[in-house]
């Protein structure tokens, strides 16, 4: 009787492991029987689908100016707010441009202020008949130009100032530091930040998508606004959340459509790349329960 019970369990263990391992499959569970009803117990049609738990958004961040990483605030699985600095570009020339731009802006000026003084007094001078009016002409000419320069030098300082003000680069959003593949002294330049190339790699971890997949042949079984609940790896808690978003366009390799569910993570137990699975229930059984 051991040997049976032994060989009765291991059949169970091999069952569930295949089970599992089909990924999305439809089992019919039977409902309870009311006193009222009579006859064969009703079927209800449950699906279960496999995927991976990931962050709502992603981002690697790099410098928006080129320079040398002077900087860098944050460590690998820091939590950061909005608008939190993360890494500093070197600020040396950049506080040298800004202090020329500023300069130049303040010789402009100064020039106008002489050029438009001189032009009221040639303008006066024009009213008593003392200056012809091609000599008016020039004057109010010459201090239009002076005028431009001045908008030009100001639209330098501008920039500057905003080239000053990108050598930190601050979080986009709330999230936690995933990776930080590069160290302070390193030359980045600005078309060298996209994938790999980044400096620090934020992730939102507020807020989580369950990236899951069912095969093509149950696509009629799965439709946004849909109950899901799941059941993450390594969490001893059970998360619920609806269909938002269904991927119309399957994947021709291996015959599945993906599907997504977002989920809250405040207490940020969820980590991106955790196996999550899925319990659906269909419309058959939605019916079935009223």
């Amino acid at each position: 009787m051991r040997y049976i019970a032994n060989r009765c369990r291991s059949t169970i263990v091999v069952g569930l492991l295949c089970w599992l391992a089909l990924g999305s499959h439809t089992v019919v569970v039977a409902s309870p029987e009311s006193p009222e009803s009579s006859g064969a117990p009703e079927t209800q049609t449950l699906m279960v689908a496999t995927g991976v738990m990931k962050s709502a958004r992603s981002s690697m961040l790099g410098p928006t100016v080129p320079g040398v990483v002077d900087k860098i605030f944050v460590k690998v699985g820091d939590f950061v707010e909005k608008g939190q600095p993360l890494f500093r570009i070197r600020q040396n020339d950049f506080k040298i441009n800004q202090r020329k731009a500023k300069a130049a802006l303040e010789l402009a000026l100064a020039r106008t202020e002489v050029s438009k003084k001189q032009h009221r007094r040639v303008a006066e001078l024009y009213e008593t008949a003392n200056i012809s009016e091609s000599a008016l002409d020039e004057s109010e000419a010459a201090t239009a130009v002076l005028v431009a320069e001045q908008a030009v030098s100001q639209s330098a300082l501008d920039a500057a100032e905003q080239a000053l003000s990108d050598t930190i680069v601050k979080a986009p959003y709330a999230g936690m530091i995933a990776s930080k593949p590069v160290s302070e002294g390193v030359y980045k330049s600005v078309q060298a930040f996209s994938g790999n190339g980044g400096i620090v790699e934020v992730q939102e971890a507020g807020i989580m998508v369950a990236i899951l997949f069912v095969p093509v042949k149950h696509v009629s079984k799965v439709k946004l606004g849909q109950k899901v609940s799941l059941i993450i790896d390594g969490i001893n808690k059970k998360y619920s959340g609806e269909i938002a978003v269904i991927n119309h366009q399957a994947d021709t390799a291996s015959n599945m459509l993906e599907f997504r569910v977002a989920v809250t993570n405040k207490d940020f137990l969820i980590k991106d790349g955790q196996p999550v699975v899925a319990r659906i229930i269909n419309d058959t059984l939605m019916s079935a329960q009223k």
